[in-house]
């Protein structure tokens, strides 16, 4: 695992992309925001340190602030900071940059079917950062994870979650009378229609992370936590990327989790294998980003990376693929 500091991981990331021209989304820790929320000038900072010494070289086109921080301490301070960042990146004329945040699944509750899905946070909670996000044209950043959903539902059959379409391996809804073929696609939808509960139809969803991991120490997780199905699940997802899926709401992106196993990152030890490579660089599975043409290249810099293909985490930094949206 590279472990740099902020400073270091930031300009070898992004001089690395330098006149690459490839566009990139850039995830900004938590750590930030109770700066950003405090003084505007703090964001200011950041933007005329961190971006514009890259651009336009380095074409950036979204910032998503925090790793769930609604669900942390962070949550009073995320909105406050959200609007500081967007006037600094006003100040400094660059308005087309997108600034959003990224959201978790435990968000939603009564996830299914998708039409019944609401936030667990109450109205006047959540749609303020809904009226941020259509006010500046941003999308929503969420963290999908079916792997998680189906080791805690035993109701929900594994080929579902991992877009094996099999007999029976489907569910409806009988709201909408849509027929999901896999649980990606409803946890999109159940965004969607939380989304509406709270006032908002037209904000796009972004997919910040999602992936299957190849290994897994605990006893409820080793059998489904595989190589064969990682290969499974991440290949369905490119597929109903590329076929827009059958659920209702428009992915714009999304980003698989991840590059490469982080083996040395702390914790229990199936979070150090949701690479699609091993840590000395060789492949796990096949995956192809760009059959069909259906995918274009983009890549990510900064603590998280991501793809439509990868999300890099190494430490800091992450290259990634994108399909089009």
């Amino acid at each position: 695992m590279l472990a740099l500091s902020h400073s270091q991981t930031l300009f070898l990331s992004l001089t690395s992309l330098c006149c690459a021209g490839i566009s990139l989304h850039l995830a900004i820790p938590n750590s930030f925001i109770p700066h950003f929320a405090s003084n505007r000038s703090a964001a200011l900072s950041f933007v005329s340190a961190h971006l514009l010494p890259f651009l336009p070289r380095t074409p950036i086109h979204s910032l998503s602030l925090g790793a769930d921080p609604l669900s942390s301490d962070l949550a009073p301070f995320l909105l406050p900071a959200l609007y500081n960042l967007q006037a600094a990146l006003s100040h400094t004329s660059l308005t087309h940059i997108k600034v959003s945040t990224t959201l978790s699944f435990s968000h939603i509750s009564s996830p299914f079917p998708p039409s019944s899905a609401k936030f667990h946070k109450s109205i006047s909670e959540i749609q303020p950062l809904l009226d941020f996000l259509s006010l500046n044209g941003a999308p929503l950043f969420v963290n999908l994870y079916p792997f998680s959903l189906y080791l805690d539902d035993p109701t929900i059959p594994l080929g579902f979650a991992l877009f094996r379409e099999e007999p029976f391996s489907y569910r409806s809804d009988p709201i909408t009378g849509i027929r999901y073929r896999n649980l990606f696609d409803a946890m999109v939808d159940a965004f969607g229609c939380a989304m509406v509960k709270a006032g908002q139809d037209s904000i796009p969803i972004a997919v910040a992370e999602t992936g299957w991991p190849t290994q897994g120490a605990n006893s409820d997780a080793k059998a489904e936590a595989s190589l064969r199905n990682a290969g499974f699940y991440n290949k369905g997802l490119l597929r109903s990327m590329r076929e827009k899926g059958r659920r209702k709401v428009k992915v714009e992106e999304a980003y698989i989790f991840s590059l490469f196993d982080e083996n040395m990152r702390p914790g229990p030890e199936m979070v150090s294998h949701w690479g699609w490579l091993y840590p000395n660089m060789t492949m796990k599975y096949d995956l192809d980003f760009f059959a069909s043409g259906a995918c274009r290249l983009r890549r990510g810099a900064f603590w998280s990376f991501s793809i439509v293909g990868l999300l890099l985490v190494v430490a800091v930094a992450v290259a990634v693929v994108v399909l089009n949206g």
